[in-house]
């Protein structure tokens, strides 16, 4: 097996090799929101 290495993005803390990725997010919905531009900040 050949090593990777970088740095990556996720949901907790790791250290080491990683085998085994989370699930990705699910992708927003396609439609305008209805809340005011200060309930998005």
């Amino acid at each position: 097996m050949s090593e990777l290495r970088g740095v990556g993005i996720g949901r907790g803390v790791a250290q080491g090799p990683v085998v085994r990725m989370a699930e990705a997010l699910p992708a927003p919905e396609n439609a305008p929101s209805t809340v005011g531009a200060d309930a998005e900040r």
